[in-house]
């Protein structure tokens, strides 16, 4: 059959047709580029950190795995592109997915309403790609903790103040732990890194005076230092050599007692004290024995909570120290009172940001 001749009118037609459908199939893939969720963090990000989001100072990623703001820095891999922004006051705001933070945290209704809502886990870093610390695990553990059969728990607030003294608390136990479980790149990581000078003896101490780990065991409770332990760290940073670890027969027997948890839980001592107030007693952990494996800390979210939180109501809130503890008190209560002003928290020379109570420096 013959091919009917298309008339000047219908040639015209499919024209526009077919420039329709192709504009439309440009503003289509306008359009999904413009909606699309970016890739947060940045494809090779994992060079340089495991840590999401980055420090203000340190949004971008060279080819030789650091952190940075240059230009040197940016040239590589640049969060401002797509993932991050940085506001004329320095504060860097980047794309995150986080879990559903749990409506019931500490157990106090008020604190946890302000938790619930400020989403403070996802802010912190504690995001769905961080595979080491989860907001729920702090939470779990918190109220693990309290609910032992003890009268020192981390203080949630009491009186007219209560909620602003609990969260203030919360915070300043927070703060702690991200600099101590990752430094400038916080939550990154359970076990103690080899920091800068590297050391195949990092694992018995990075101790600025030098004394071993392991020679911290004059308590009673004190775990058995036992020489043929091996153990290899679960977690280390990007930036670390390697994991720490421990071996009879080398420079590094009896060198398993470095640092753990989000507030670093460090030498026989401190390990066999934990076991012995807060592991032996929280039934969920009954088959963990730290004098045995104290890298067990490290393999279980609640656990890696514990240690932190035992340290803050023990040592920070200065438990069964009257004088610490009362220094703890009047720095939080003046903190509160003069509207979260550290400067006005100074109490006996130390402030609630530099170590106030029984907590030191730490």
């Amino acid at each position: 059959s013959e091919t009917q001749a298309k008339s000047p009118a219908t040639r015209l037609h499919s024209t526009m047709l077919a420039s329709l459908h192709s504009k439309l199939a440009s503003l289509l893939a306008i359009l999904s580029a413009v909606t699309a969720t970016p890739q947060c963090p940045p494809a090779g990000w994992e060079t340089c950190s495991s840590a999401w989001p980055p420090p203000a100072d340190g949004y971008c990623c060279s080819a030789t795995g650091w952190l940075g703001s240059t230009a040197a820095h940016c040239s590589n891999i640049n969060s401002l592109d797509e993932c991050c922004s940085l506001n004329d006051e320095g504060r860097l705001t980047c794309v995150t997915e986080c879990e559903e933070p749990p409506a019931v945290c500490t157990g106090d209704a008020a604190i946890d309403a302000v938790l619930l809502e400020s989403k403070i886990g996802c802010k912190i870093g504690l995001i769905d790609s961080n595979e080491i610390y989860k907001w729920s695990g702090f939470c779990d553990a918190l109220r693990s903790f309290n609910d032992l059969e003890s009268d020192r728990r981390l203080f949630l607030g009491e009186g007219d103040m209560s909620t602003a003294l609990g969260l203030s608390n919360i915070a300043g136990l927070l703060a702690q732990a991200m600099w101590e479980s990752g430094g400038e790149a916080p939550f990154t990581a359970c076990d103690e890194n080899d920091y800068p000078p590297s050391s195949p003896t990092a694992s018995c101490t990075q101790r600025s005076d030098g004394e071993l780990y392991h020679s911290l065991n004059d308590q009673p409770w004190a775990c058995y230092v036992d020489p043929q332990m091996t153990m290899t760290a679960e977690t280390w940073a990007s930036w670390a050599p390697g994991p720490l670890k421990c071996e009879p027969g080398t420079g590094t027997e009896k060198c398993c007692w470095w640092g753990r948890g989000a507030i670093q839980t460090t030498g026989p001592n401190n390990y066999g004290l934990l076991q012995r107030e807060v592991f032996s007693q929280v039934p969920s952990l009954s088959g963990i024995d730290l004098c045995t494996n104290p890298e067990a800390i490290c393999q279980n979210d609640d656990a890696k909570w514990l240690g932190a939180i035992f340290y803050w109501a023990n040592n920070v809130q200065g438990y069964g120290l009257e004088a610490e503890a009362a220094t703890f008190d009047e720095s939080l209560r003046k903190f509160v009172e003069s509207g979260f002003n550290r400067a006005a928290s100074v109490v006996a020379g130390g402030g609630l940001a530099s170590g106030t109570g029984g907590g030191g420096d730490k």
